[in-house]
């Protein structure tokens, strides 16, 4: 059906091993060679949930989530094993109960495994997040907050686009996620201004992938991307015009540390026509830094 070749992953291994995030900890283990095809792979997801929660309901759909991950980036999905397909993606996603909070209460840790498997249900790699509250945040139920810094991990959010880059031959992990970034800033092209308030946190139903994607693009140009420097100024002009003023922040301040200075005449702008105060400030304190170091 496809046109299949081998790649040695002894080299990639390195780039993916033991990455600290900001409120969560990842593993990528290689175990196998992993086949590349030419096309569309046929997958098989596969599901094993738990949680320490009171009668053992789980209160997040994992299975929905990866799904629609991986259909959007482009796999095909089938709803039974028994059903041709050419990969498994097993997801062993568990809450475990963690620190003490109160008498009875208890925060959430929450940890996923996703392995991909061969027609022979081979593991070729696994990918392990962890996640839990962050204890600085008082605002948020702790079992909340916890799911949004799963949700939000870089590599939960972008699992569909790890997984199709694997087997289509992209190993890098800043070029996947690069890509993935211009994709989202590309179809996000702004048309009026939406704050944070209004958008990750109104109650019309929006998936989670849209309800946390300016978090997730805030922790992904954080914690993976500014070894690019150079690579990263195009993405970083295309985030000014996102929809949300907070990645527009980032992105200003990104500009501002990697000293782009070539950049001012977009910060000017946003500077005079921004409708977000915050926006406006981030882009006058960069402007002014640079004016500062002439």
């Amino acid at each position: 059906m496809f046109s299949v070749r081998k790649l040695s992953w002894c080299v990639v291994f390195l780039l993916w091993v033991n990455l600290p995030l900001a409120f969560g900890e990842v593993r990528f283990i290689v175990e196998k060679e992993i086949p590349i095809f030419d096309g569309i792979p046929i997958v098989y997801v596969e599901v094993n949930a738990s949680t320490w929660k009171p009668r053992g309901r789980l209160l997040y759909d994992v299975e929905g989530a990866v799904r629609v991950k991986l259909m959007t980036a482009g796999f095909d999905l089938v709803r039974t094993e028994s059903s041709p397909h050419d990969f498994t993606v097993s997801v062993d996603y568990q809450e475990t109960r963690g620190v003490q909070l109160g008498v009875n209460d208890f925060g959430t840790v929450m940890t996923g495994i996703f392995r991909l498997q061969d027609d022979k249900n081979d593991s070729l790699f696994e990918l392990n997040i962890q996640e839990t509250a962050d204890s600085l945040n008082v605002g948020t139920p702790p079992y909340l907050d916890a799911l949004r810094n799963f949700q939000t991990n870089p590599y939960y959010y972008f699992l569909g686009d790890i997984v199709w880059a694997q087997v289509h031959g992209n190993h890098q992990a800043q070029t996947i996620f690069l890509e993935a970034l211009e994709r989202m800033a590309r179809h996000h092209q702004r048309t009026s201004d939406v704050g944070e308030d209004a958008s990750e946190f109104s109650h019309s139903m929006r998936s989670p992938q849209a309800v946390f994607a300016s978090t997730a693009i805030q922790r992904t140009l954080h914690e993976f991307l500014p070894t690019t420097h150079q690579q990263m100024i195009p993405l970083l002009l295309l985030l000014l015009d996102y929809p949300h003023a907070n990645v527009r922040v980032s992105a200003i301040k990104t500009l501002g540390t990697f000293r782009a200075r070539h950049t001012i005449p977009f910060l000017e702008a946003l500077k005079r026509k921004d409708v977000d105060i915050g926006v406006r400030k981030a882009a006058q304190a960069v402007i002014q830094d640079f004016e500062a170091s002439e």
